[in-house]
């Protein structure tokens, strides 16, 4: 296990900063991941769903451990690069939703879609669509912010990304 660093704890505080403000934006607002991507429409964000459904039921079902998460996250990514491509940064956040809503753990979901997302979108957008996606989905808030911030730490995302 690594030692936490200076830069863990002001990501750590970054992110739990975003996670709050975003928290009592979404709490105020419509309590629907839909009613959030209000630049999607309901058949758009139908068919993000269905293509992450349709990238997860492509994954050989014979692949097992490190090899079916290396699958799953291969599929997740280029789910995510395909809406985006398709529908713009409104996407993000629904592409999280769908994964985590189809019971891929937040912490895979967010290490697959949080790089793809970045590219597209820049850091900071990415951040707070895949966690508002992720905790609407039903994630846990905590391991929501647990997952980026390790996916930030790995990617080398400047803390001012994130906070």
């Amino acid at each position: 296990m690594r030692k936490n660093t200076k830069f863990d704890t002001v990501l750590r505080a970054g992110v739990s900063a975003l996670f709050l403000v975003t928290a009592a934006a979404w709490t105020s607002s419509s309590h629907s991941l839909a009613a959030y991507a209000d630049t999607l429409t309901a058949d758009q964000v139908s068919a993000i769903q269905s293509l992450v459904q349709t990238a997860l039921a492509n994954v050989d079902p014979s692949l097992t451990g490190t090899a079916r998460q290396q699958a799953i996250a291969s599929a997740l990514a280029q789910a995510m690069s395909s809406a985006i491509q398709t529908y713009g940064s409104s996407a993000i956040a629904t592409v999280t939703g769908a994964a985590v809503s189809a019971g891929i753990p937040v912490a895979q979901v967010v290490a697959a879609v949080l790089p793809a997302a970045s590219a597209a979108a820049g850091v900071s957008t990415a951040v707070a669509d895949v966690t508002l996606g992720a905790t609407a989905a039903g994630a846990s808030p905590t391991q929501t912010a647990d997952a980026v911030i390790a996916v930030g730490t790995q990617s080398q995302y400047a803390a001012a990304h994130v906070g």
